[in-house]
């Protein structure tokens, strides 16, 4: 909310200042490295941030100043997920030393990005810095960035979280969906299980504890207030042990 906030005020301020132009350029991505598992983006945990450097040569931003970003992936802008749900701007603000003529700093973009899990496989992220906030001047300063060099890419693998992936040895030997249905035959169980259905994001949308008289059976669940798309099946048994397979709700 704190960022939001300042965010409005920002874009109020903006409209008195005079926009001029600053060459600061994003030099690497520090954050996140490797592999990128996707989340929910309400819970999300990756930590998106970059290096800058100032290569102006007579401007020095003082703390307060805000920088404001745009995130791409494969050349599409990227939401900036709040940890609370809907989308937050992607702004930070100096907060504890100013930046001199040649300086270079880090900056956390955001501590809880939770990445789409339609980006599953391998992918391009870029981040670049557009404009620069002094709201230390009276009227406020805008820098827009003109620097060739102010946006860095990199490649990422994209990946299911651990316990959401496809299993190659299933206990689930077979689901099917017959209009509102979905049939769910389960081998190799123990007495008791618990059947989840999720959303790709994780979110769990129905739950079903059984009793199974005997190792093998087969659970109805209701889908008819579901949307179509990918869903992921998981069954718990009553040893902790857990496996999962993803099925297609026309």
């Amino acid at each position: 909310m704190k960022k939001l906030l300042l965010f409005a005020l920002i874009m109020g301020l903006g409209t008195l200042s005079f926009a001029q132009n600053t060459n600061i350029s994003v030099d690497a991505i520090l954050t996140p490295t490797g592999t990128i598992t996707t989340e929910d983006p309400a819970a999300g945990s990756t930590i998106l941030s970059v290096s800058l450097t100032n290569n102006d040569g007579a401007i020095t931003f003082p703390v307060g100043s805000v920088f404001t970003f745009d995130v791409k992936l494969e050349g599409i802008p990227v939401d900036n997920v709040a940890p609370g749900g809907g989308t937050i701007p992607w702004v930070v603000s100096l907060v504890s030393l100013p930046m001199a003529p040649g300086e270079t700093q880090n900056f956390v973009l955001s501590q809880s990005w939770g990445a789409s899990p339609s980006a599953i496989g391998t992918h391009e992220l870029c981040v670049e810095v557009v404009s620069v906030f002094d709201i230390s001047t009276v009227p406020p300063v805008m820098y827009t960035n003109v620097d060739q060099n102010k946006e860095i890419c990199a490649d990422y693998l994209f990946a299911w979280p651990v316990g959401i992936k496809d299993v190659v040895t299933s206990e689930i030997s077979n689901i099917k969906t017959t209009s509102d249905v979905m049939t769910i035959t389960v081998t190799n169980n123990s007495n008791q299980a618990q059947i989840q259905l999720m959303s790709v994001t994780g979110q769990v949308v129905k739950t079903v504890n059984t009793s199974a008289a005997g190792q093998n059976f087969t659970q109805e669940i209701n889908i008819s207030d579901l949307t179509s798309g990918v869903y992921i099946v998981t069954i718990q048994n009553e040893n902790g042990a857990s496996v999962a397979q993803k099925v297609f709700i026309q």
